[in-house]
């Protein structure tokens, strides 16, 4: 996920929209099709056994960016 993200960045900067536009879409289905099938369960699974506030907002993350 960094790589694709570093290389859409890059693409922005170098004004290369249509690579920009590329590796986000190869990002987003990277996303869909593996972090976000098991990101949200993985952070409820981790809320229920935190023992930190610290803890418990990161699980509030994975849970939230994987809905």
């Amino acid at each position: 996920m960094k790589f694709c993200v570093d290389r859409e960045i890059a693409a922005v900067l170098e004004g290369d929209e249509d690579a920009a536009r590329a590796i986000a879409a190869i990002k987003d289905r990277f996303f869909n099709e593996h972090l976000g099938r098991w990101m949200a369960g993985y952070g409820e699974a981790m809320r229920r056994s935190a023992r930190t506030d610290y803890y418990r907002a990161i699980a509030d993350l994975l849970t939230s960016l994987g809905s």
